[in-house]
């Protein structure tokens, strides 16, 4: 159990914040209005801590005040109390006063395509910033729900109430093949959808049940490969007869895919929510705040931002 002074449940901050002034000033006069306070109320307040103190704190010798032993101690006291309650007030973040790292997790493709540039500006050698960018999968996931993670960026969409989430965009999914493969040049149907093995790419969500929802749910796909990047779902892809089902801008956009083909799903799905999500343990740390304000545009605007 944690025990507190008597001074807690007597005294309020103010009080201590008078003594402190009163102490350094040693005239009731100076302290009201450095404290721009009316000279009675600081004479009543002074007159309470002589009291609680059972000390005069400061006597008279000649036209000058004296601390008393008392109040000498005291006055050490307050000092180290007033720069811990300077520490402990509400602040705002300087990135080139303070340092901080921040972890950030997200898919290969976004910290490949997106990251690299949208965090170029923060990357200035003049600040006193860190990054810590990590592979979202099922343990960065993890972090994330544990408050280890700042920033996550991702397509789950099932989270506790104490993860904020900012849905920034929609995406669709569609299926990926090889220029060489049988099903080239023809309408994908649901049945050569179940019936050609599958590369997925686990990471540390499940679009998966997207493409699931509605369907029945004793029909599985023929999962031959599991990876964890779309990089190498689709070298996979390119050299077997492979299928993938992955979301449309990374089809599109990502080197990696290029000669793939890209086919419709043949089955009308929700659309996939692309988020970035924070721990509300960060929620009001201005050091968060400001990565979320300086970042948050850089991401929004970049030209391969998700489904644009």
């Amino acid at each position: 159990m944690v025990h507190f002074s008597s001074l807690v449940n007597n005294l309020k901050l103010k009080d201590l914040q008078l003594l402190y002034v009163l102490l350094e000033l040693r005239s009731v006069g100076a302290t009201a209005i450095e404290l721009n306070m009316a000279q009675p109320s600081v004479s009543r307040c002074f007159a309470r801590l002589r009291d609680y103190f059972q000390d005069p704190l400061l006597v008279r010798s000649g036209k000058d005040m004296l601390l008393t032993p008392i109040a000498e101690r005291l006055q050490s006291e307050l000092a180290g109390l007033s720069k811990l309650l300077d520490r402990m007030a509400p602040a705002t973040f300087d990135p080139f006063k303070h340092a901080r790292e921040f972890v950030i997790a997200s898919p290969g493709f976004v910290s490949q395509h997106i990251l690299g540039e949208a965090m170029a500006p923060l990357y200035a050698a003049e600040n006193r910033v860190t990054f810590r960018l990590l592979h979202w999968n099922e343990h960065a996931k993890n972090a994330l729900l544990q408050g280890e993670v700042d920033l996550a960026i991702s397509l789950d969409s099932k989270f506790p109430p104490n993860v904020y989430r900012r849905v920034v965009d929609e995406d669709i999914l569609v299926v990926v093949t090889a220029a060489q493969h049988p099903l080239a040049g023809q309408s994908l149907t649901l049945d050569q959808l179940f019936n050609h093995s599958h590369v997925v790419v686990k990471t540390g969500g499940g679009w998966l049940e997207t493409f699931h929802y509605g369907l029945d749910p004793l029909r599985d796909l023929k999962v031959k490969l599991t990876v964890e990047t779309y990089n190498a779902a689709f070298s996979a892809v390119r050299n077997s007869q492979l299928l993938a089902i992955v979301p449309h801008h990374v089809a599109r956009n990502s080197t990696a895919a290029e000669s793939l083909l890209i086919h419709p799903l043949p089955v009308k799905t929700e659309k996939l929510q692309y988020g970035i999500c924070w721990h509300e343990r960060h929620h009001n740390d201005p050091a968060h705040i400001w990565l979320r304000k300086t970042l948050f545009p850089a991401l929004l605007t970049h030209p391969m931002h998700l489904a644009s």
